[in-house]
């Protein structure tokens, strides 16, 4: 699917009330370190102060860079949600320059209202373009069936190829 047709298919979805979506700044970073530490509990991954340290470290140091960006979404003057994207290097097997969306994360109440992962997959697509990007990738995690399904069905995503991670812990 092109970006343009994918754009299309993500303004399918108009919000109930009014979302303003906007470039995240540094006054932003404890609204970003809640939704993420919210999206990683429900993950079922340990949450510690040191991880919203962490967390504060990681959203400074994408709001500091030059190639990434990480956009609010707000309904009423609250945060709602919010997407962070990243220029990636040409792959090897294909020089066409990419973006990747690494998080994703809506508040509760949002999960099940595509209105909100709407607006945000559109302003990086924005920001992809703008970028002068080719390709557009968001990773999921290849057991969020659910994700996989939504990205799919719903914003006519196809799947690339299933990657498998493995880490190497120098602390262990």
């Amino acid at each position: 699917m092109s970006f343009r047709k994918a754009l299309h298919a993500l303004e399918r979805f108009r919000p109930r009330t009014p979302l303003r979506v906007r470039p995240a700044g540094t006054e932003d970073i404890e609204a970003l370190v809640e939704m993420a530490w919210a999206g990683g509990l429900e993950a079922g991954k340990t949450i510690t102060a040191h991880t919203a340290d962490s967390l504060r470290d990681y959203y400074r140091a994408l709001l500091e860079s030059e190639v990434a960006e990480v956009f609010l979404v707000e309904r009423e003057g609250k945060a709602r949600g919010m997407v962070s994207c990243a220029m990636t290097p040409p792959d090897p097997w294909d020089d066409r320059q990419g973006v990747t969306v690494w998080a994703l994360y809506t508040v509760p109440a949002e999960r099940n209202r595509p209105d909100v992962a709407s607006a945000l997959l559109s302003a990086a697509t924005e920001q992809c373009f703008a970028w002068g990007a080719k390709r557009f990738r968001v990773v999921i995690p290849q057991d969020e069936l659910r994700l996989i399904a939504r990205y799919e069905k719903t914003f006519g995503f196809r799947r690339e190829s299933v990657q498998y991670g493995y880490l190497l812990d120098a602390e262990e």
